[in-house]
């Protein structure tokens, strides 16, 4: 947002050097249709989290701090809160 688009082999870079918050999977529901869970990546060099289609190797966002210069409204809503 704001800035330079990184190439295919930056963005390949990005994706090797990120820690993995979460694989991604595919899992078959009870009714027979397929349900796809994104993968989740953390580059903490340069602060941006990551969702990657791993099935069909596809960047599907990345979301970088500069977000909430764009769009505070986003960034700043209310978060939930779990009691213990």
């Amino acid at each position: 947002m704001g800035g330079r688009v990184p190439s295919v082999s930056e963005v390949e870079a990005m994706i090797e050097r990120a820690v993995i918050v979460q694989r991604g999977r595919v899992f078959v529901l009870r009714n027979g249709r397929k349900y796809k869970r994104l993968g989740i990546y953390w580059d903490i060099h340069r602060s941006v989290v990551m969702t990657i289609d791993e099935q069909n190797d596809v960047a599907v966002s990345v979301f970088g701090l500069k977000m909430k210069e764009v769009s505070p409204r986003i960034m700043n809503r209310p978060r939930l809160v779990v009691a213990k």
